[in-house]
């Protein structure tokens, strides 16, 4: 089985970043994403850019940070991906919201649970048991929200005998954080950083603009003996389609 994670940015390339187009917003009191500009950048190029990275992975486990599900978007993306073969279960978009995370699968059983963060910034966080692991997409608050993080903690606490893989967009580059201070502490619990346990640099970049790294996996030991390759493809970030590298992971 392969395991695919990439933040797309919403398809807006390395040119427009979500992020940074925002405007205050009377109705909530804060700044909030300006919908009406991100909804007219052409994103043609890019998402095709995409679709021809996944034909040529081939993930059977798709994760999608960054994934802008939402009416005012001109493209369907979901359909496009699922004319490539993937699935992914109704409820995995949450309610009048749109979604931040998209995880699909293909040709293979699969099951939906409740995520960690079940009921709380749900869009972040879904958890599918497919082939016996249970594998949680996610994608980190970079704020370092505790209530987020604790219900991350105690799922991992809860399952740490079971064979459980973590990968996402972590935003954990700052060891002053509650992030990265997570990443550190579920190895208490006897889970591994997949990429560091394969011999590779700690500091590899898997982000274009703070070259530090925020993309990861993090597994279970009940898992991590059938884990028998993973790779961070900083392809993606290279060819401009998003400011992302991919992670992957192929089990056995």
């Amino acid at each position: 089985m392969r395991i695919l994670s990439i933040n797309i940015n919403d398809f807006g390339g390395l040119e427009n970043h979500l992020m940074e187009h925002k405007k205050y917003n009377a109705w909530v009191g804060r700044e909030c994403i300006d919908w009406k500009y991100w909804s007219a950048i052409d994103k043609d190029v890019v998402f095709n850019k995409f679709l021809n990275y996944i034909e040529d992975k081939q993930p059977d486990v798709l994760i999608v940070n960054e994934m802008i599900v939402s009416p005012l978007e001109r493209i369907d993306f979901i359909s496009k991906i699922e004319e490539m073969g993937f699935s992914y279960f109704d409820e995995t978009i949450p309610s009048g919201k749109y979604s931040f995370t998209m995880m699909f699968y293909k040709n293979m059983k699969c099951t939906l649970f409740a995520s960690p963060n079940s009921g709380y910034r749900e869009n972040r966080s879904i958890l599918y048991f497919v082939e016996g692991i249970y594998v949680n997409g996610t994608h980190f608050p970079q704020e370092s929200d505790t209530k987020f993080l604790n219900a991350v903690e105690m799922f991992c606490k809860a399952r740490k005998n079971d064979k459980v893989i973590i990968i996402g967009d972590l935003n954990a580059n700052d060891v002053s954080r509650g992030n990265k201070q997570l990443v550190e502490r579920l190895k208490t619990y006897g889970y591994v950083d997949v990429w560091v346990q394969k011999g590779n640099p700690a500091d590899t970049v898997t982000e274009a603009k703070y070259r530090g790294r925020l993309d990861y996996a993090i597994a279970s030991e009940a898992v991590y003996a059938s884990i028998s390759n993973m790779e961070i493809d900083p392809m993606p970030m290279d060819c401009g389609m998003t400011d992302h590298a991919a992670v992957i992971i192929d089990v056995v």
